[in-house]
C-alpha cells in the first residue's frame, strides 16, 4: 500500500521539497551557463560534464518545485528524493576527496559546500516523513 502525505500533514516536507526543487534548478543553470569558468576555477578538464549535470540539475529541480506545489506526495516519491539526495552526497565528496587531483582546492571547497546543503535537504525531508510515520 503508497502512503500518501499531504502537504497539511507535513508543510516541513513540502517546504523542504520546494528549497531544494529552487536550489537544485538554479544549481543547474548556474552550472550550463558557466560551464567554461566553473570548469576552470574547480579544475575540471571537461566543462561538458558541468553542462550534463547542470542540465539534469535543472530537470530535478523542477521535478521538486511540482512536487513542493502539489497538495501531496507519496512517500515513496520522498524517499526516492532523499536516496538521490544521498547519492549526490556520497558520490560528489567521494570523487572530492578520493580522488586526488580532480578538483583545485576551491573545488574541493565547492564541491563539500554543495554537498552540505544537499545533506541539510536530506535531513529535513527525512525527518519530516519520520514526523508522519504511523
Amino acid at each position: 500500500m503508497t502512503r500518501i502525505i499531504t502537504a497539511q500533514q507535513s508543510r516541513l516536507l513540502f517546504y523542504t521539497l520546494t528549497a531544494n526543487g529552487a536550489f537544485s534548478a538554479v544549481s543547474g543553470l548556474i552550472f550550463v551557463l558557466q560551464a567554461q569558468p566553473l570548469a576552470a576555477w574547480t579544475g575540471l578538464s571537461q566543462p561538458i560534464w558541468l553542462t550534463g549535470i547542470g542540465t539534469m540539475l535543472i530537470l530535478f529541480g523542477a521535478r521538486l518545485l511540482w512536487l513542493g506545489r502539489r497538495k501531496s506526495v507519496h512517500q515513496w516519491e520522498a524517499l526516492l528524493i532523499s536516496g538521490l539526495d544521498l547519492g549526490w552526497v556520497v558520490i560528489t565528496v567521494g570523487l572530492a576527496v578520493g580522488v586526488p587531483g580532480l578538483f583545485t582546492l576551491a573545488g574541493v571547497y565547492a564541491v563539500c559546500a554543495v554537498a552540505l546543503i544537499v545533506l541539510t535537504f536530506l535531513d529535513l525531508q527525512l525527518y519530516a516523513l519520520w514526523k508522519c510515520r504511523v
